[in-house]
């Protein structure tokens, strides 16, 4: 008799009210049309970097999230696929909350965005962390025809109250190994024969606070080395951000050679400024 009661009609009936429920939410997850969604999302996403991002196509990837297979940057392909999952509790507070990750051929990059859903894209909040990925997945933030070779770690947390990037907030951490970073030597103007510096270790830490980026250190590790400081304010559109940076590096004896009494004799090292915008930058050696 204890087990009748157990299996009473009642309770047949919310078990049979909760399956039907989970089919329809599975049928709507499998079903529905998430590429009419891929305008909004490329707007979101090229509003936060500043280019144009291009998403493939988007499906369901159960239980709750989204599947995106391919993303580019510009004209290049950056990520084979990406995977979003909303935060379902975060949609009941008027928000959009999505953990990302993207996939590589090599390393890792996850993440988390939340903006509001009323005006999405409008005032961003994102976080990143990046493991041993290939800096070739960013070719497309570099200007045309820079290559950089490398492999990147780091975190990055960004956050704007609204749509102009001057408002940004936030903190940037970067380890950058075995890499390599060509020069644009037409816009620089350097006076040494350098098309590009091959380094050990390249780390970055700095801070962005009404859309300024103070560079607190930049240190160099290899052939080349040195630090640079400074500061980047942030324009739009962003290749015309204001460059404010000086710096000293050692140079090799042979490239020292040719700076002849511009480069230190005792450091093998030159002084410097970069002044101008990103797009635009000018390079002046500085007296010691």
């Amino acid at each position: 008799m204890a087990d009748e009661k157990k299996f009473s009609p009642r309770m047949a009936k919310a078990g049979l009210g909760l399956y039907l429920f989970f089919c329809l939410v599975l049928f709507v997850l499998v079903r529905f049309p998430y590429d009419t969604f891929r305008g909004r999302l490329e707007e979101t996403m090229s509003s936060l970097i500043g280019r144009p991002v291009a998403l493939g196509h988007i499906s369901s990837s159960l239980p709750f999230g989204l599947k995106v297979e391919g993303v580019s940057i510009g004209e290049n392909p950056f990520a084979k696929e990406l995977k979003i999952r909303p935060g379902l509790i975060s949609l009941l507070t008027g928000s959009l909350d999505l953990d990302m990750e993207a996939f590589f051929p090599s390393g890792s990059l996850s993440g988390r965005v939340r903006t509001p859903l009323g005006t999405m894209g409008e005032s961003l909040s994102v976080s990143a962390r990046m493991d041993g990925l290939d800096s070739q997945a960013f070719q497309s933030l570099f200007p045309s025809g820079v290559q950089p070779r490398g492999i990147v770690s780091g975190t990055i947390d960004l956050s704007r109250p609204n749509a102009s990037p001057r408002e940004m907030e936030g903190r940037a951490d970067i380890i950058w190994k075995d890499g390599y970073l060509p020069i644009p030597h037409s816009q620089l103007n350097l006076p040494l024969p350098l098309d590009g510096i091959q380094f050990t270790t390249l780390k970055v830490e700095s801070v962005v606070e009404k859309g300024l980026v103070t560079l607190e250190n930049i240190e160099l590790a290899g052939d080349i080395s040195g630090s640079i400081k400074g500061t980047i304010r942030i324009m739009e559109p962003f290749s015309r951000s204001r460059l404010n940076l000086t710096g000293e590096v050692g140079l090799p004896p042979d490239l020292a050679q040719l700076l002849g009494p511009q480069a230190g004799p005792s450091t093998n090292g030159m002084r410097f400024s970069l002044r101008g915008t990103l797009d635009r930058p000018r390079f002046r050696l500085l007296n010691r």
